[in-house]
């Protein structure tokens, strides 16, 4: 059987008992590749725990959405007031532009752009 990518002819369909066994022989050749690959690795070690786990300790208490508001507004306004005060935000401010600006020309020259228009306009 010749590989549609490597012959010049049009590639041809499958019957419906040929295409569930090539996809039957693609998902086994996955699996045991799976396999192979875990069967590779060494096992994990369960028994042995960094930290002993306390049976005795209390469960943790799940904050609420307001609490976790209040968290997060003080700390970011913390933040802030740090950053405001130390007077690195001008700094920052232009070190972000000159970021953006090396970041705003385009990927691709006109050439590279004017072939991928044109392999594109050949695979339609």
């Amino acid at each position: 059987m010749r590989l549609a990518a490597f012959s010049s002819a049009a590639p041809r369909a499958h019957s419906p008992q040929t295409s569930t066994a090539l996809r039957w022989m693609r998902a086994s050749v996955v699996v045991a590749l799976c396999l192979h690959l875990g069967a590779c690795s060494t096992p994990p070690d369960f028994q042995a725990r960094s930290v002993p786990i306390d049976n005795t300790a209390p469960w943790p208490t799940l904050l609420n959405s307001k609490q976790l508001t209040q968290i997060t507004t003080s700390a970011t306004s913390a933040t802030s007031t740090v950053a405001d005060s130390t007077g690195t935000l001008p700094a920052r401010v232009a070190a972000l532009r000159a970021r953006a600006a090396r970041l705003s020309p385009p990927v691709l020259d006109e050439a590279a752009r004017e072939r991928l228009r044109a392999a594109s306009a050949r695979q339609n």
